[in-house]
C-alpha cells in the first residue's frame, strides 16, 4: 500500500497529523530533528511488538529503524533524505523485520515534522518462501525428507557415492494403528524418525520417510560399519519399548550403490532384502 504523504500541502497542527496517523490503517511514526519518535500509531506499535503506542514514543529513532545489512547507504535513518527505502525495523524483543518505508516532510505548526509510513513488510515474504520450500521437501509429520527432498539431496550430494542404501520398515504397523489408534501410531513414527535423524547426523547420512512406515537411509561406504551398529542398537531398543511407549520391531535391508546412477537398482535390492527379512518375523 502506498500513502501519498508527500503530496500534502499547507501547515498542519500536531492534533491533525495524529488524527491522520490513526486513520491511515498502516504503521506510522512521527519524528523531528531530535531523531526520536515523537508519536506513533497503534499499528506501528503492534508491528514492533509493543503493547501500546506510548511504549514507542520517546525512543531514539535508531532504536526502531535501522539499516539493511548489505546495502550501500548505512547512514542512520534520521540522516537520510526523505524518500522510499528498504529498512530494518527493530522489534521490542530484539528480532527484526525488513520493510519498505516511505518518509516525507510535513509542514507542522512549530516547525517541520517528518512522518514515516511502513509501505510494505517484505521480510515475511522471504520467510513464507523458505517455509514453503521446506514443506515441499519434508514430511509434515516427522520432519524427515520426503521422496522429492531425498531425490534432490541425492542428486546434489554425489560425494555420498559409492554408498549404501538402507531400507527400514516397521513390522505389523497396521496392527498398531488398529489396536492403539492413529495418535499412538503417529507417535511411534515421530519417535522412530527422531532416532533415525540423530543416526543420520552422527554418520553424515541422509534420512527420509519413504512411505507410510518405511524409511530410507543413504550413507557413504566409509560409515557403513558404524551405521549398521547404530541401526542394530535402534532395533533392540524398539523391541524393548525404550524408544516408544509400545514395543515395535523393524525389518531392515541394504544394498550398495556404486554411483548415483546405480541408486534405483540398489534401492530395489535393499527393498527386496527388507521384505525377505520381514517374512521371518
Amino acid at each position: 500500500m502506498s500513502v501519498g504523504v508527500v503530496g500534502l500541502s499547507g501547515e498542519f497542527g500536531l492534533d491533525t497529523i495524529r488524527t491522520l496517523m490513526s486513520s491511515l490503517g498502516v504503521a506510522v511514526i512521527l519524528h523531528g530533528e531530535r531523531h526520536v519518535v515523537d508519536d506513533a500509531n497503534d499499528e506501528f506499535a503492534a508491528l514492533l511488538g509493543y503493547e501500546s503506542r506510548r511504549d514507542v514514543i520517546g525512543l531514539p529513532l535508531r532504536r526502531v529503524v535501522g539499516a539493511v545489512q548489505g546495502e550501500a547507504d548505512t547512514r542512520p535513518y534520521g540522516d537520510l533524505p526523505p524518500a522510499m527505502s528498504t529498512r530494518t525495523l527493530l522489534r521490542a524483543d530484539g528480532s527484526t523485520v525488513t520493510a519498505r518505508v516511505r518518509r516525507a516532510v510535513i509542514a507542522a505548526a512549530g516547525g517541520p515534522q517528518e512522518i514515516t509510513v511502513v509501505d510494505q513488510v517484505i521480510d515475511n515474504y522471504e520467510r513464507v518462501i523458505d517455509k514453503l520450500r521446506w514443506q515441499v521437501h519434508h514430511d509434515q509429520l516427522t520432519g524427515l525428507l520426503n521422496r522429492g527432498g531425498f531425490a534432490e539431496t541425492r542428486l546434489t550430494n554425489r560425494w555420498l557415492f559409492p554408498g549404501h542404501v538402507h531400507v527400514l520398515d516397521l513390522d505389523r504397523f497396521k496392527q498398531i494403528n488398529d489396536r492403539f489408534g492413529h495418535v499412538i501410531g503417529d507417535e511411534v513414527l515421530v519417535a522412530v524418525s527422531s532416532q533415525l535423524s540423530q543416526i543420520a547426523e552422527q554418520t553424515g547420512s541422509v534420512a527420509a520417510r519413504w512411505a507410510g512406515d518405511e524409511f530410507l537411509l543413504l550413507s557413504s561406504v566409509s560409515q557403513h560399519q558404524q551405521l549398521e551398529k547404530l541401526l542394530h542398537d535402534l532395533a533392540v531398543d524398539l523391541e524393548a519399548g525404550v524408544v516408544t511407549s509400545i514395543a515395535v520391531s523393524v525389518s531392515h535391508g541394504w544394498a550398495l550403490a556404486s554411483s548415483v546412477d546405480d541408486f534405483p537398482l540398489a534401492l530395489s535390492t535393499a527393498d527386496a532384502r527388507m521384505y525377505c527379512a520381514k517374512r521371518h518375523v
